[in-house]
């Protein structure tokens, strides 16, 4: 098997940064929460995260070339 040499700093400063970036997210999205579920109730809340959500998804997935439909066999 071929195994590609990366360097050690590389991955643990990209690993930090993922997390630090993963931590401030879940950080924004708990006061984002907190502070409009005094106006809006949970499925709203649910419904205006996911409409956040998808188009953020469905850019990844275009940016890393997968489809956004299941390909039939054959």
């Amino acid at each position: 098997m071929n195994r590609v040499a990366i360097s050690r700093s590389d991955d643990t400063r990209l690993g930090i940064g993922l997390i630090v970036g993963a931590v401030l997210l879940m950080t924004l999205a708990d006061a984002l929460v907190k502070l409009a579920s005094a106006n809006f109730s949970l499925w709203q809340l649910y419904v205006t995260r996911g409409l956040f959500a998808l188009p953020i998804l469905i850019g990844i997935m275009r940016w890393r070339g997968m489809a956004l439909w299941p390909v039939a066999p054959g």
